[in-house]
Parts: C-alpha cells; structure tokens; sequence
C-alpha cells in the first residue's frame, strides 16, 4: 500500500465528510491522536487495516477506494445472498494485497443449550486470512463470516470461546458437516445427519450432550434455517 496516496485520499474522504481532525480522533471507537491521524493523511506513517475500514465507514466511502483507490469512492460491495440470521457481510469485506480481512460479528453461537440471537449489522473487527488459502478452498469472500462459539457441547472439535470461519452460501446440510443453525430464534453450533423418517438429528460432539431430531415439518418451517457451515475454527483474543 502506498502511505502518500492513501494519506491524500484521507484527507479527502475527511473533508468531504465536513470533519475536522479534531472530531475525527475525538470518537472513541477510531481510538487515534490527532497527530498519529495527521501524520496518515500526510503519508508519513501507515494506518492498519482495520483502522481504515473504520475510518471509511465514518467518511461514508468504499474502503476498497480509500484503501486500493480502486473504483468509484461511493462503490458499494456486490449484493450478497439473504440471510435472516447472520447479516450478510460484503459490504464489510476488505483486501489487501495478500489478505482478505473477514469481518467478525458479535453473535456468541450456542455449543450448549442455545443463547437468544439479537439482530446484528455490523462487525466488532475483522480477521485477516490469507488470499491463497481463501482461494484454495473454493471460499468466496464476499459470503464469509466469523462469530464465536459459547458452551462445551461440541468440545473437544470446537472449545468454548473458540471463533468460527463461516461460509453463509452453504445453507443445505450434509451427514456429518458443521453448520450454525437456527432453532426459533436461537442460534446453535451442531453437526448434522439425516435419518430414514427424512428428519435431520442434531448432534454434539461432547457425548454428555443427547442428540435430538428434527422432523421434516420443522424443517420446512420458518422456525428452521442452516445459515452456513464451519469451515475453520481458531483461537481469536478478542
């Protein structure tokens, strides 16, 4: 990334957005000096990604265009697949040169007895993967999200505080895969197996944790939905 570039787009981005710097490091969530943000805009230091993503939503412009300057600075992400439970992340999607930075949203998934999902529309932060890694697993990056998992019912496959690399276009279950699940409006963390009734059994990895079945009038109902299947679980400090 180029610091001289990126610092005049700043700049630009900032006075487009009527802000001065003093309004810009008076937000706690940016959590910069005015002088570390002067010192960006005049290309002497580099910002992390993740500071620019917050910055571009603060200014109202794409961060691929802050960031790359590449397109129109208003340029919206492609439109993902809808998804009721897990807000569909493109729009929060970042890349550089070697990594894609997957946003990660505040929704603890249940491995235990289920927890009351709330609505959520924007991420906490993001969690860098690497460009060739993402394209070695037929992952597109535009469907992809990282939620945490809370409870022991799939120990030792996932521990309780572990967070999960989400692939939202895998919304049909397969005998033996990981999905995150909708039950009602509770979100789980289970695999899954078809059984001869054309019922789906949801399973536990902890054996203390009795698998139970879901019959094919639940499945095909509202109160039922795979919203995408675990591909990568991981110890994030966050």
């Amino acid at each position: 990334m180029n610091r001289e570039f990126i610092g005049n787009r700043l700049r630009q981005a900032r006075e487009k957005a009527n802000l001065s710097r003093d309004h810009v490091t008076a937000i706690k969530d940016i959590g910069i000096s005015r002088t570390t943000l002067q010192q960006w805009e005049m290309g002497q230091r580099e910002a992390s990604l993740e500071t620019l993503a917050k910055l571009a939503k603060l200014y109202q412009v794409s961060p691929q265009w802050l960031i790359f300057g590449e397109g129109d600075s208003t340029a919206q992400a492609p439109a993902p697949a809808t998804n009721p439970s897990l807000e569909a992340p493109a729009k929060h999607v970042i890349f550089d040169e070697e990594f894609v930075l997957i946003p990660m949203y505040d929704i603890e998934v249940s491995a235990g007895n289920g927890l009351f999902s709330q609505g959520v529309t924007e991420p906490i932060k993001h969690v860098a993967y690497r460009k060739d890694w993402i394209k070695s697993k037929g992952l597109d990056p535009y469907h992809l999200a990282v939620v945490c998992n809370n409870g022991d019912s799939m120990e030792t496959t996932i521990p309780n505080g572990s967070c999960m690399l989400i692939n939202l276009l895998k919304n049909q279950a397969f005998d033996g895969n990981i999905y995150i699940i909708r039950l009602d409006d509770r979100i789980f963390v289970k695999r899954t197996q078809w059984i001869p009734t054309g019922g789906l059994r949801i399973i536990s990895d902890n054996p203390i944790y009795e698998p139970f079945d879901l019959d094919k009038a639940y499945l095909a109902s509202d109160d039922f939905e795979v919203c995408g299947e675990v591909i990568e679980i991981s110890h994030i400090i966050h």
